[in-house]
């Protein structure tokens, strides 16, 4: 072997295999509340799903804007949430709910507190959910709140 590849070989071995790694750990490709994991019909579930099972002690705006949530939640994936959601809600019956009707509500949320949607249902598996991160919608700058989204 050459001294190029002697020196350069490790290096991309390294790299290559580092980057699945990077994925689980929440490195550079790991995927956020901001990069439209969800999809537009999913949220539309949701929303009934809400209308049906949380509307009678929560409204909807309460979950407008990000600010609440981002506090609340920044930095903790997306089975933290479906998991809080799903052991504590509805209150009079915790857990009553399928797996997909709490996943689906999760986006309606995310949705009204400004999450863009995409073009897939965000998947239901345990290993999907917490591979996405909850982000500000902005970085925020100085002494700002995170902003929310403005809506008609």
């Amino acid at each position: 072997m050459t001294w190029p590849l002697r020196v350069f070989s490790p290096v991309v071995l390294l790299a290559v295999c580092g980057l699945p790694l990077q994925a689980q750990e929440g490195g550079p490709a790991a995927r956020t509340s901001r990069d439209s994991v969800f999809s537009a019909a999913q949220v539309q579930r949701g929303a009934s799903v809400f209308q049906r099972a949380c509307s009678q002690c929560h409204t909807r705006e309460q979950f407008r804007g990000a600010a609440g949530f981002v506090r609340n939640w920044q930095g903790r994936s997306f089975l933290d949430v479906f998991q809080q959601l799903s052991s504590t809600m509805p209150n009079d019956n915790p857990g009553a709910l399928p797996r997909r009707d709490y996943v689906d509500v999760m986006t309606y949320l995310l949705r009204e507190s400004g999450y863009p949607e995409g073009p897939r249902d965000l998947p239901l598996t345990e290993s999907s959910l917490k591979a996405v991160r909850i982000v500000p919608l902005a970085a925020p700058s100085g002494n700002q709140r995170y902003p929310s989204r403005q809506r008609p």
